[in-house]
């Protein structure tokens, strides 16, 4: 949605948590990596066409090959120089049950001798072979062969079940598999699902689930438990656990250079944590769940942390809303990246560098954006890392930009500090790439401590603080300006928009039951034009009670949730419609588009059939040039319009960056919110002079 900086600019502010897991580290293994504050990633398309890929890997027989998941089809495909196979490489699809959105084939490792013998080992969830209540379904891991005759072939008939465990529910299936440096599978059992682990399977021992659990696959059959396994002889305990206390460990890895294990933990509703296990440990930690979310206890103000292992990085929902771990850097092609975890969020985009300084002390800061949809990381037989886009259907290669070469503004202004016109800087043209687009305004992407400090740029007024206006809302959206000053804002969750006084500094309920409001705009006469996102639908409010429907269904179908929109200066209506919190494979559209309400009322028409997730739009004051961010394919686009409303000269305007709000200035600088406000310039813009508010 589109921020305004006198308003949700304040709503982004937030910082990152980190804790020391509170286990000593061998000296050896401390190793020191790169400062990510002053670290900087962007990401580079690899292939797309792929159906919801999941899980990333390569085989390490030298062929330099990645393999790819696709979740809901149950394939896994081959990527060779740059080129994705027609042909898959495994299709069961007649076995997976992809009924969920956290159900399918989720996880695949390769075995650490399949240049020779050839296996590989998948996860993935099946229906129950009987059914019963309080029986969702089962995960399988099953061991394949390679065909004999063909490398970029498996073996169908080679099919052996390794482990099988029951799931209650849909969710929290977790799903990865990898091989350690001790040549044993690690299996991520999540806690069975639901919500707040209604069954605490995460802390009984004699559960599977909410587990690490470590097996042998060569030394019995189907499986025998390593004898250094912590509770092996504890008849309390599964011998096949190795870790227990964990949500849902949708990914994790090992350092390659040190044996150390990242474990990315879903969190419950407010904490994302990464969790650390040194590659001395003998295993046994217990990561906290249910009795802590993140470095905080559960739905209790106090709780016994005796015996846990906490986190040592966490963030909260202003952030990001799941996390996806991610892997250590170790390729040759960026040397200041070596030594670097790297994660992200699926929500939100964000990425984030974790390393430690050589006194072992844990670094944390967001070094990229790479849209919508990281569902993982993987690496290349050269250690080159890769993530992969849930929607775009992409995987792209991860790339250093060194620091510096991009830059965010950390906002500091306050209401009565709107800069005037000879405050605006000149803006800069955005170059082909759109690395050098953003107008510098100095220092990192936002990191705990300390704020960075923004030097004279004319855009936030030197000495202006930020202020937080309230911080009683659930989900705030859509911030729009009317023409005294006054900012109307959604709270999506609750149905309502408020509006915010300029004169008396006030908020007040302005309507409640706005079908999931999100995107607002005012139109040329003062009337609020409104997305609604439950409600599906586009409405135009008069602010005087009256509430009239412009548009909720397209060729006899209503639309999916209708986000961001802005209003031409002939009152034509543009809005983006993507598909946040709706089932894949349920839209009521045909995939997730840009339309336009014309002036005269007539028949809307689709503009767009060719994007990812489209999000935050916004249009000149002459109405000659829209932009759309596509956080869905991590890019913002940029069209010329045309009298009929249809759109024309697509271009990239910004590449491998993500957002949510846009807006512009007067001036034509184009701002994008996504965990700060990435500014870029654009002499094809407007440039009506800039009016002063009294």
């Amino acid at each position: 949605m589109r921020p305004t900086i006198s308003l949700a600019l304040a709503l982004l502010a937030a910082g990152l948590a980190w804790r020391d897991a509170g286990r000593p580290l061998e000296a050896a293994r401390a190793q020191a990596g790169p400062d990510p504050a002053g670290i900087r990633i962007t990401t580079e398309r690899v292939v797309g066409g792929l159906q919801r890929p999941v899980a990333i890997a390569n085989a390490g027989d030298g062929s330099g090959r990645l393999f790819v998941v696709e979740k809901n089809l149950g394939r896994v495909r081959v990527v060779r120089d740059g080129q994705l196979a027609a042909r898959p490489f495994l299709d069961i699809r007649t076995k997976v049950n992809a009924g969920g959105n956290e159900k399918g084939l989720l996880g695949i490792a390769f075995h650490p001798d399949y240049a020779t013998n050839g296996f590989f080992y998948v996860n993935y969830t099946a229906a129950a072979p009987t059914p019963r209540p309080g029986l969702d379904g089962v995960t399988i891991v099953e061991r394949y062969r390679v065909s004999a005759s063909d490398p970029d072939a498996a073996d169908p008939a080679s099919a052996k079940t390794i482990i099988t465990y029951e799931q209650p529910f849909s969710n929290h299936n977790g799903g990865h598999l990898a091989f350690g440096p001790d040549g044993y599978l690690y299996v991520g059992a999540g806690d069975g699902g639901s919500g707040g682990d209604p069954g605490n399977r995460a802390q009984n021992p004699r559960e599977l689930l909410g587990k690490m659990l470590r097996i042998d696959v060569d030394g019995g059959d189907p499986y025998a438990v390593p004898p250094s396994n912590p509770f092996v002889g504890d008849a309390r305990y599964r011998p096949e656990i190795w870790a227990l206390g964990l949500r849902n460990p949708w990914r994790y890895a090992f350092d390659r250079a040190t044996g150390d294990l990242y474990i990315g933990d879903v969190g419950q509703g407010a904490l994302e944590e990464i969790d650390f296990q040194p590659a001395a440990s003998p295993g046994g930690e217990n990561y906290g769940w249910r009795i802590m979310e993140g470095d905080r206890c559960y739905n209790a103000g106090t709780c016994d942390r005796t015996g846990l292992t906490l986190p040592v990085a966490t963030y909260g929902r202003s952030q990001g809303v799941s996390v996806t771990g991610g892997e250590v850097y170790r390729g040759t092609r960026y040397p200041d990246l070596v030594g670097l975890y790297l994660y992200a969020d699926y929500g939100s985009g964000n990425v984030w560098g974790l390393s430690r300084d050589a006194e072992g002390r844990w670094r944390n800061a967001i070094v990229a954006s790479v849209g919508t949809g990281t569902t993982t990381f993987g690496h290349d037989e050269a250690g080159e890392l890769y993530l992969a886009l849930d929607n775009a259907g992409e995987v792209r290669r991860i790339a250093s930009l060194g620091g510096g070469d991009t830059a965010t503004l950390t906002p500091t202004m306050r209401p009565t500090d709107v800069p005037t016109a000879t405050d605006v800087p000149t803006p800069v043209e955005p170059t082909p790439t759109a690395q050098a687009t953003a107008t510098p305004t100095g220092g990192a992407s936002p990191t705990p401590t300390p704020t960075p400090t923004l030097p004279p740029s004319g855009l936030v007024r030197p000495g202006a603080e930020l202020v937080k206006l309230a911080g009683t809302f659930t989900f705030t959206e859509g911030p729009a300006a009317d023409a005294r000053g006054d900012v109307y804002f959604s709270d999506v969750r609750q149905s309502r928009i408020h509006k915010w006084t300029w004169s008396s500094g006030r908020i007040a309920l302005h309507r409640a039951d706005t079908g999931g409001s999100n995107g607002l705009y005012f139109d040329s006469r003062g009337r609020l034009v409104v997305c609604e996102s439950t409600g599906q639908r586009i409405v135009r409010d008069d602010l005087a009670g009256n509430v009239t429907v412009l548009v909720d269904r397209f060729n006899g179908q209503p639309f999916n949730a209708p986000n961001d929109l802005w209003v031409d200066p002939r009152d034509g209506v543009y809005f983006s419609d993507p598909a946040y919190g709706l089932p894949a494979g349920s839209l009521p559209q045909d995939g997730e588009h840009v339309y336009h309400i014309p002036p005269d009322g007539g028949a809307t028409v689709r503009v767009t059939t060719d994007l990812g997730r489209p999000n935050g739009i916004i249009g000149t004051r002459d109405g000659g040039t829209l932009y759309v961010a596509d956080p869905g394919r991590a890019q913002i686009l940029r069209y010329r319009t045309l009298p009929d409303g249809s759109l024309a000269d697509r271009t990239i305007f910004v590449p491998d960056r993500g957002a949510d709000g846009m807006t512009m200035d007067e001036r034509g600088n184009v701002y994008l919110a996504n965990q700060g406000v990435w500014i870029y310039g654009s002499s094809t813009a407007s440039r009506s002079p800039k009016r002063r508010r009294t």
